[in-house]
């Protein structure tokens, strides 16, 4: 009987299979007979089938097993599925066996993406520690999928991050695609929080899940096409990757078809985040380090790509500044609460994004002061803006269009409301403490100032203008009422100034902002 070439599989071929007609011994390279305890026989024509692997194993001491031989991570394995015995565990037993190993253990694709060996070794709560490194082994996308689940955490620091923040991570990670158009982020108490909406464009439903998004557009599926056709990491090969085998080298293969320093910059601070993810999922090696610290990105010496790249130098004079204002005071009819917001971030240089999400009780006008809480500023730390006499007129004007507008925004809390809002909603309580009553940029009514004022640059020189005249007026102690980064570190150990210094020094900066309004006719 030739068993070397297999035999077929069914309960009559296994039955014939005679100790006597199997040679278990053979000649070694020094010419010694040795004898092997056991002799695998394959089976013929499973190997496009989910049995693909198995044998039966033949003891020369007695025995017949069914094993399965499969590779996985690189490497070849053998788990016994059962033993032999005939109208007790024959072909049907172990193919319904084998079945359902595979349901588990293998991806779309017929790979293992799980070893059925630890699976089995589970069961009895014996593991040993190469087989513990394997039981959560996860590619960087199927990290990209939890970490969508998952409330979004800090890499480094405690917390989580911002709408804006996962908007920007998610280009990087997964778009450039159209499952990103199926997600909306909005800041819940100062963190983010995702809803996945519809897709009005393709005409998609809302999906029903994180997996159901991901299996709709898995990798390379739903690609954008775009001027530098960038995809994203998600839909790029490093995707497929294991998670703890990331090195800097990989991140410096992947960055070098990327266009410019800011974008690779980017992509290295969403890797960071995702890498932190995963660390703290127990799914990187022990005690290794961020591969994203050893990188060294370099400038290549031109100019910067970025559209507002050209301002990061410049500020307004005061002339600009008092027609800017002139021109905020025009639109205010045509583009309500966007015009008092760019008046707002004039008068006091705090950001736009921080400015946008103040609520009316964030106003304390008792204390002359406006409170920024920590869960809307950047540095994540309470800020204090005093209200001077030109932020006054500001509040003033707010009343006033809020009075305009009509009595259903008397109990939505934001300080700039948003007109598009979805009116017959107003009413509702849960509705009007939403993120979708309140204005969420206001570039639209600065387009129009531009046009109107006859000015260039961008939104973000008014920051830079409050500042410089604050170095001007104030020098050193400028920061007590600029808010940039270096006022932890010298409020720490030099500057002491109490709320009541901080409203007079900011007084005398917004002198400068004081302009002739127009008379009303």
């Amino acid at each position: 009987m030739k068993l070397a070439n297999g035999i077929r599989f069914t309960d009559k071929a296994i039955a014939n299979v005679r100790h006597a007609d199997i040679v278990f011994t053979y000649t070694d390279q020094n010419g010694q007979v040795k004898t092997k305890p056991f002799v695998d026989i394959p089976f013929k024509n499973l190997k496009h089938t989910r049995l693909k692997g198995l044998k039966l194993r033949v003891f020369r001491n007695g025995g017949i097993y069914f094993i399965l031989q499969y590779w996985f991570t690189r490497k070849s394995k053998k788990i016994t599925l059962g033993e032999y015995i005939p109208g007790v565990f024959g072909k049907k037993q172990v193919e319904d066996k084998l079945y359902k190993i595979t349901e588990k253990h293998l991806n779309e694709k017929g790979h293992w993406s799980k070893d059925p060996l630890i699976s089995e070794h589970n069961k009895t709560r014996v593991i040993t520690k190469d087989h513990l490194k394997e039981i959560e082994r996860k590619t960087i996308n199927e990290v990209i999928i939890e970490f969508y689940k998952s409330d979004f955490p800090r890499a480094t620091r405690p917390g989580r991050l911002r709408a804006r923040s996962m908007k920007d991570h998610t280009l990087y990670l997964i778009g450039h695609n159209w499952r990103a158009k199926h997600m909306s982020f909005v800041d819940v108490k100062g963190s983010a929080t995702l809803k996945l909406i519809p897709n009005w464009h393709k005409r998609t439903a809302r999906p029903e899940s994180i997996d159901v998004l991901f299996k709709r557009y898995g990798p390379g599926i739903g690609h954008i096409k775009n001027d530098f056709n960038a995809k994203s990491i998600y839909d790029s090969p490093i995707g497929k990757t294991f998670i703890d085998e990331l090195d800097a080298e990989d991140i410096e293969d992947y960055l070098a078809i990327k266009s410019s320093y800011g974008v690779k910059k980017a992509i290295v601070a969403s890797i960071k985040v995702l890498w932190y993810f995963a660390k703290s999922k127990r799914w990187t090696k022990r005690n290794s380090e961020d591969p994203t610290t050893l990188l060294v990105l370099k400038r290549d010496g031109t100019e910067s790509k970025s559209k507002g790249s050209i301002h990061n130098d410049g500020i307004y004079d005061q002339d600009e500044i008092h027609r800017i204002l002139l021109a905020c005071d025009q639109i205010k009819d045509e583009y309500p609460f966007q015009a008092e917001s760019l008046k707002f971030m004039v008068t006091c240089g705090q950001r736009r994004e921080q400015i946008l999400k103040l609520k009316r009780s964030d106003v304390r006008t008792e204390d002359k002061i406006i409170v920024f809480p920590a869960e809307i500023t950047k540095k994540g730390k309470k800020e204090e803006v005093a209200i001077t006499p030109e932020l006054a007129d500001v509040l003033i004007e707010l009343g006033e269009q809020r009075a305009k507008q009509g009595s259903q925004y008397e109990f939505v809390p934001w300080l700039f409301p948003s007109v598009r809002c979805n009116k017959k909603k107003l009413l509702e309580p849960g509705y009007q403490q939403s993120d979708y009553t309140r204005i969420k940029d206001n570039k639209h009514a600065w387009n129009k100032v531009k046009e109107i004022a006859n000015v260039g640059g961008a939104r973000k020189l008014f920051r830079k203008t409050w500042s410089t005249e604050a170095k001007v007026k104030l020098g050193a102690e400028a920061i007590s009422v600029t808010g940039h980064d270096q006022l932890a570190t010298l409020d720490k150990f030099y500057n002491k100034s109490k709320r009541s210094k901080m409203i007079a020094d900011s007084t005398k900066v917004s002198k400068f902002f004081n302009y002739k309004k127009l008379q009303k006719q």
